[in-house]
């Protein structure tokens, strides 16, 4: 078997698809926020050296100046307790939410979208998330997944939960059955 190389970019759609995946078929919730946090870390990483990046602007406004440290850290804690154990092989830490991953998935997601980048699985789980929380605001109107996404957040508008993972799982078989699942290769 030939190395294939892989760049940063298609390592993030990869992590974010699979975590994306797991999230609507329920699998570990810390096994789910290891990949969310991992694409989270290089996509922060990439909007740094992207100067057009509105969401990293929009994340450092929305960090009150001096606690970005307090915030990144704070945030970092159960990713870091799951990668190390040299110092604290013995803590404990509360599980991970499903809310928490949901919403950690769907800011990266929007990182992603700010690239122009967009899978169907990222805009699926934008409409299933935009659909259960629908005071949360389309970050950018301009975005290539918009429509699409505005069209499944109608569709869904009323659905329960477990129906809103069902049509998602659904969708995303039907997808793959037909070869076109984009799993970070365009």
């Amino acid at each position: 078997m030939a190395d294939s190389q892989v760049t940063k970019l298609d390592v993030v759609q990869r992590q974010l698809n699979a975590a994306i995946r797991m999230y609507l078929i329920e699998e570990d919730q810390l096994a789910i926020h290891t990949l969310v946090m991992a694409t989270l870390q290089v996509l922060r990483d990439l909007a740094k050296t992207n100067s057009d990046s509105t969401l990293h602007d929009i994340l450092k406004a929305a960090i009150k100046p001096g606690k970005e440290k307090l915030f990144w850290s704070t945030l970092k804690q159960p990713s870091n307790f799951l990668k190390h154990a040299e110092r604290d092989h013995s803590d404990t830490i509360n599980e991970v939410s499903e809310e928490a991953n949901g919403h950690l998935i769907l800011m990266n997601c929007a990182m992603l979208g700010q690239m122009r980048v967009a899978t169907v699985e990222t805009s699926l789980f934008i409409a299933l998330q935009l659909t259960r929380y629908p005071e949360l605001p389309l970050i950018d109107e301009e975005q290539p997944w918009v429509p699409s996404v505005k069209e499944m957040r109608k569709q869904f508008r009323g659905v329960s939960r477990e129906e809103l993972f069902s049509t998602a799982r659904t969708a995303l078989e039907i997808i793959k059955s037909q070869g076109s699942v984009n799993n970070g290769e365009e």
